[in-house]
């Protein structure tokens, strides 16, 4: 996915942790993690918070 945001998105969201696939991969990571009852690995740019404390 980063290398997806890298060619097509990079210019629109400056930061990987900007970009809206990055919420929909925290939520892969985190239902992933509860399956397995352990915490799945980052490889990736940790999400951007907003102002209000929310991911982006």
């Amino acid at each position: 996915m980063v290398s997806y945001w890298s060619r097509y998105y990079r210019w629109e969201y400056r930061t990987f942790g900007t970009y809206p696939g990055c919420a929909l991969l925290e939520a892969f990571r985190a239902a992933a993690s509860e399956q397995a009852g352990a915490r799945w690995p980052r490889r990736t740019p940790p999400p951007v918070a907003d102002a209000d404390g929310g991911s982006s």
